[in-house]
C-alpha cells in the first residue's frame, strides 16, 4: 500500500511538472499566474502529493509554514479546492503579486482596478505600484541616465555670426557687448570680414585672453559684397555644429537678454527663424521728424511670438536644419551691392515651408551716424529699398498676372502720394509723410523699370 501511494505521489509530481512546463511555454500573463499556489490545478496536484507524502513521512515542500493550510485544503477534498473561501487565504509575507483581492491578514485590501506591471511583468501591490511609478517618473525626468550623479540636459550651443566691413571700432564695441549676454548655454562667435584690409580679423587678435567666448575669423574678401559675407559667415557657423545660429551686424549691439529671448520665442513657437527689433540710437541733433521716421532701424511693431515674414538680417536667429536646402549660396549674390539680399532670403525661406516669428523683446541697437541724417541719404535709401523689393517679387512671383497686380498697386501708391502732397501744403506733418510716399513711389517705379543702385558703406 505504501509503495502504491508513493507511486501516486511520483505520478502527481510528474503531472505537475508537465503542467508547469506547458504553462511556462505560454507567453500570456494569465497562464503564468496559473502557476501560483492558489490556482485550482496546482491545488489538486498538491492535495495528492500531500496525501501520499504525509502518510509515508516523506519530506515535501509543503512542510513548514504552509503545511497546516495545505493539509486543511487536502482535508476539505478536491471539490473544495476549486472554490476555496477567500477569508482562509493568507498571503505569505515573502510572496508578492498574487490574485487581486487576496490580501494579508490585518492589512487593508489592495486597491482595486488596473494593476501596474514592472519591466518584467511582475504584478505590483498598491505600495509597490506607487514606488514603481515614482521610480519611473524619476527616470523619465532624467532621460533614464540617472546613474551615480543626477543627469543634466546638455547646454545649448549657439553660434553668433557677425558680418563686418571696414568698421573695426563698431565691431570692437559689439564684441564687448556680447560679454554681457545673459544666456545659459555655450556661445561661439564667427566674424566674417569682407574688407580688403581685413581690419575686422585684426580686432579678434586684440581680444584679451579672458574673453569668454571662442571666436572664429573668416576671410571673405575674395568676392566683395554683403551676400558673400553673409554666406561665408553662415557656412563657418554650420561647421561648428550649433543648435541655433544668431546673426547680428557689426554696427549694432544687443541688450543682455537678446539671445535668450530669441531662443525662448523659437522654443515656444517651434518656428525655423525668429527676428527681433533693431532700434535706432539717434544723436542729440536729430529732429522729432527724424526720430519718427520708420526707415531708421528695423522694427515690425508686432506682438511677441507673432507669425510674420522677416525682412532684415541684422537681428535674427535660425535653426541649422532650415539652411539645409538653401546653401551654399544662402543669400543671392545678385543683391550683393544693391541690398535686399535679406528680404530675398526670408521670402525663399517662407516658400520652402519654414515658419517665422517675431521676438519683440530681443532688442539690438543701431547708431544713426550724422551722414544718415541728411535729406539725400534718406531719399536714396527709401528708393533703393522699394526698388529692390519690386525686383525680388518679380523673381519669386513671375508671370503677367502677378506683374499686373504689382503695377496697379504702384499706380495707386502714386495717386495717394499726390493727394498727400496737395494736402501737405497746409499741414507740415502731412508734408513729411507725403515726401516719404513720393520716394516710395519712385523706388517702386524704378524697380518696374529694372534699374539698380549700388549701395555704399554708409547705406
Amino acid at each position: 500500500m505504501p509503495s502504491r501511494r508513493l507511486s501516486v505521489a511520483r505520478l502527481a509530481t510528474g503531472v505537475r511538472d508537465h503542467v508547469r512546463r506547458a504553462l511556462c511555454r505560454s507567453a500570456h500573463g494569465r497562464h503564468r499566474r496559473a502557476l501560483d499556489r492558489h490556482h485550482p490545478v496546482r491545488r489538486l496536484l498538491q492535495s495528492a502529493e500531500c496525501s501520499a507524502a504525509g502518510d509515508e513521512g516523506l519530506s515535501h515542500p509543503c512542510h513548514g509554514q504552509h503545511l497546516r493550510r495545505r493539509h486543511q485544503w487536502c482535508a476539505r477534498g478536491p471539490a473544495a479546492h476549486l472554490h476555496p473561501p477567500r477569508v482562509d487565504l493568507v498571503r505569505h509575507p515573502r510572496r508578492r503579486g498574487l490574485h487581486g483581492g487576496v490580501h494579508r491578514e490585518g492589512a487593508a485590501p489592495a486597491a482595486r482596478g488596473r494593476r501596474a506591471f514592472s519591466g518584467r511583468g511582475r504584478v505590483h501591490s498598491g505600495h509597490e505600484r506607487a514606488q514603481a511609478e515614482q521610480s519611473h517618473a524619476g527616470r523619465a525626468g532624467t532621460g533614464g541616465r540617472q546613474r551615480g550623479r543626477e543627469w543634466q540636459r546638455p547646454r545649448m550651443k549657439a553660434v553668433i555670426a557677425i558680418c563686418t566691413f571696414e568698421r573695426p571700432d563698431s565691431l570692437r564695441h559689439l564684441l564687448q557687448a556680447l560679454r554681457t549676454l545673459a544666456f545659459d548655454g555655450q556661445i561661439e562667435i564667427v566674424v566674417a570680414d569682407n574688407s580688403a584690409a581685413l581690419e575686422g580679423l585684426a580686432v579678434l587678435d586684440t581680444l584679451p585672453a579672458d574673453y569668454p567666448h571662442p571666436t572664429h575669423g573668416v576671410d571673405a574678401s575674395a568676392r566683395p559684397g554683403i551676400s558673400e559675407n553673409r554666406n561665408r559667415a553662415l557656412t563657418r557657423a554650420l561647421e561648428l555644429s550649433p543648435d541655433v545660429i544668431a546673426c547680428i551686424d557689426d554696427d549694432e549691439w544687443p541688450e543682455p537678454e537678446w539671445l535668450a529671448e530669441l531662443v525662448r520665442v523659437q522654443d515656444t513657437t517651434g518656428v525655423s527663424a525668429v527676428g527681433g527689433p533693431t532700434l535706432p540710437a539717434f544723436p542729440v541733433s536729430a529732429t522729432d521728424a527724424q526720430r519718427r521716421n520708420p526707415y531708421f532701424g528695423a522694427d515690425m511693431n508686432l506682438p511677441n511670438g507673432a507669425a510674420c515674414t522677416l525682412q532684415a538680417a541684422g537681428n535674427f536667429l535660425i535653426l541649422p536644419e532650415a539652411l539645409a536646402g538653401m546653401g551654399p549660396e544662402f543669400f543671392d549674390s545678385h543683391y550683393a551691392h544693391s541690398g535686399g539680399e535679406d528680404l530675398d532670403f526670408f521670402a525663399r525661406l517662407e516658400q520652402a515651408g519654414h515658419r517665422m516669428a517675431w521676438a519683440s523683446q530681443a532688442i539690438v541697437h543701431e547708431p544713426v551716424i550724422a551722414a544718415r541724417l541728411s535729406h539725400n541719404w534718406m531719399k536714396a535709401r527709401i528708393i533703393n529699398i522699394h526698388s529692390t523689393r519690386v525686383r525680388i517679387m518679380q523673381k519669386l512671383e513671375p508671370g503677367f498676372g502677378a506683374s499686373l497686380v504689382r503695377s496697379v498697386k504702384t499706380a495707386g501708391l502714386g495717386a495717394v502720394s499726390l493727394l498727400y502732397t496737395v494736402v501737405g501744403l497746409f499741414s507740415r506733418p502731412l508734408a513729411e509723410e507725403a515726401r516719404l510716399l513720393r520716394w516710395k513711389f519712385l523706388g517702386k517705379l524704378a524697380g518696374h523699370r529694372g534699374s539698380e543702385r549700388r549701395r555704399t558703406e554708409t547705406s
